[in-house]
């Protein structure tokens, strides 16, 4: 339940309780009046109870950031989760105040204590004080203190009596009243600004004055540069380097190609054209099989085994790996991919006619 204040709403005082008290109301317009009456600040002033449910705290009537400050009062723990207080931060104003009080866990509650819970915590642990302030920071709230309790607000009726009178007197009340005073940051939710630059003339003026560059005792020309800006009044343009100035003659001479390497493998450069007299690649054994090839009248290609197909190897290891990875001379050229040691089968798909 809300009530309409008669002028533009400045101030809430929310709560999960059904009523709250007017001296509560009236206290707290005292403290954040900002040297208002106090007839006029009660007047500003928009009071909702009953703000128990998920869509009962959402407060679709009150503008983002129209409000100076927030009472929000809970007589049950856990009432200020995520969905509360990202809506209280979303009315305040920039440096917007919230005051809020709320029953927090003390300490683990017994096993006697856990069954006199209402079923809704039952089963789930109580929030503390510090699980509160993480809310509250996630929530946009920059900074927060404790301050005094808010008095005249208790605990609803169904958490009075948990505690039974032996362990309230050893390890004290389960639930107790914790009161923050939050601040919404100085900037309004999706504001930006742009970042300050050091001024190019002041740079200059503190770095120390470079030496020449040289390349082999000529010196080099100083580096052009670009200037680039929109041309805005006040605005430091940014300096761009052209990299073609920073090359000397050394670098635009082309390397030579480096001689044909006599130590390459076998079959790597391109004058072998035969496999080396230890050859241990396999090329040696390709090379037979192509001549055997050339005699039976073949064209030049090595024919696959039965045991080739059946049992597949490789001296290099990357026969299975597919034509990329293949010799020239490779027996299994033409095959997909398959594993080395399984037979090789195409897939019924390779087999079948496109058209």
């Amino acid at each position: 339940m809300a009530a309409v204040p008669s002028s533009v709403p400045r101030r809430l005082v929310v709560t999960d309780a059904p009523v709250i008290s007017c001296l509560v109301v009236a206290d707290f317009c005292k403290s954040v009046g900002g040297g208002d009456a106090l007839e006029s600040a009660i007047q500003s002033t928009v009071v909702v109870t009953n703000a128990r449910q998920a869509d009962s705290k959402k407060l679709p009537s009150i503008a983002s950031g129209s409000l100076e400050s927030v009472l929000s009062i809970a007589e049950r723990p856990g009432h200020h989760d995520a969905t509360c207080l990202s809506e209280l931060a979303r009315v305040l104003q920039p440096n917007g105040t919230l005051l809020l009080q709320e029953p927090v866990a003390a300490r683990s509650a017994a096993a006697v204590e856990q069954e006199r819970l209402p079923s809704s915590l039952s089963g789930s642990p109580l929030p503390n004080q510090a699980a509160l302030e993480r809310t509250l920071l996630l929530s946009g709230f920059a900074t927060w203190q404790a301050v005094s309790s808010v008095a005249g607000v208790g605990l609803a009726p169904e958490f009075t009596g948990i505690t039974p009178a032996a362990i309230g007197s050893t390890q004290g009340p389960l639930l107790v009243p914790v009161t923050l005073k939050a601040q919404k940051p100085a900037w309004q939710t999706g504001s930006s600004f742009s970042l300050k630059k050091k001024s190019t003339s002041s740079q200059a003026a503190a770095a120390p004055a470079a030496a020449p560059a040289t390349s082999a005792g000529v010196p080099l020309p100083a580096a052009a540069t670009w200037r680039v800006g929109t041309g805005g009044a006040g605005e430091e343009d940014d300096e761009l380097v052209d990299e073609d100035s920073l090359l000397t003659a050394e670098d635009l001479v082309a390397p030579a190609p480096p001689p044909p390497s006599a130590a390459a493998g076998c079959g790597t450069a391109k004058t072998a054209r035969k496999a080396c007299k230890n050859c241990t690649c396999g090329r040696a054994e390709m090379e037979a099989a192509e001549v055997a090839g050339e005699g039976e009248g073949g064209k030049g290609k090595s024919k696959l085994t039965i045991d080739q197909i059946a049992n597949p190897e490789s001296a290099c290891g990357s026969c299975g790996l597919g034509d990329a990875f293949r010799c020239a001379g490779c027996p299994y050229r033409g095959l997909p991919p398959f594993r080395l040691g399984e037979k090789i089968s195409l897939d019924t798909a390779l087999l079948s006619a496109d058209v």
